[in-house]
């Protein structure tokens, strides 16, 4: 049979490749022939595509629906129990405020607490170094009523200690000594 004969087979009346010769293409309306460029947004469907699709890259804030973030996709707060120089017991609580932040608080009632707090240690921290700080503060508010309005910002520094090549700080400390208030200790860290 002729090249010519076996193309005029491939054509209908119309001088089109007749569906029945295109047995090895996929229809056009088959995906999974898709392979690469970018669908253009009027063909994608009008109630968009399923979060379950996206497996990779980064939404723009403006494509996040308000209060859409909760439970357990926020940053958990954690607590690490210390001791003051008194012996008081209290816990440092830690939030994340982004960019690899962290705010720290220590709040006691009627402290007793001495002339320092202990650092938080343990799981998931690192030995403290001058490099986490990026500020610190300490707090008294008296409980009497006629001292109601004085506070006093009394953080006097870290102790630091020598291990090995480093230097640590194991305590916060302060100057607000024992008296019957409440404290508060801040610090804003970065790294933990």
């Amino acid at each position: 049979m002729s090249k010519a004969r076996n193309i005029a087979d491939l054509l209908d009346a119309n001088g089109d490749v007749a569906l029945s010769n295109l047995d090895n293409v996929p229809p056009s309306n088959d995906a999974s022939a898709l392979t690469t460029g970018t669908l253009p947004a009027a063909r994608l469907p009008g109630s968009g595509v399923d979060a379950s699709s996206l497996t990779t890259g980064t939404l723009p804030i403006d494509r996040i629906a308000n209060a859409a973030i909760t439970g357990s996709k926020l940053s958990a707060v954690q607590n690490w129990s210390v001791t003051s120089s008194t012996g008081a017991s209290a816990t440092w609580r830690r939030y994340a405020i982004g960019n690899d932040l962290f705010l720290w608080r220590l709040y006691m009632d009627s402290i007793h607490a001495g002339s320092y707090i202990n650092m938080p240690s343990g799981s998931g921290l690192n030995a403290w170094i001058a490099d986490y700080i990026v500020y610190a503060e300490a707090h008294r508010f008296r409980r009497h009523t006629w001292h109601a309005s004085e506070k006093f910002n009394g953080f006097t520094g870290f102790n630091y200690v020598a291990n090995g090549s480093t230097v640590e700080m194991d305590r916060f400390n302060h100057s607000l000594g024992n008296t019957d208030a409440k404290f508060h200790a801040i610090m804003i860290t970065r790294g933990q």
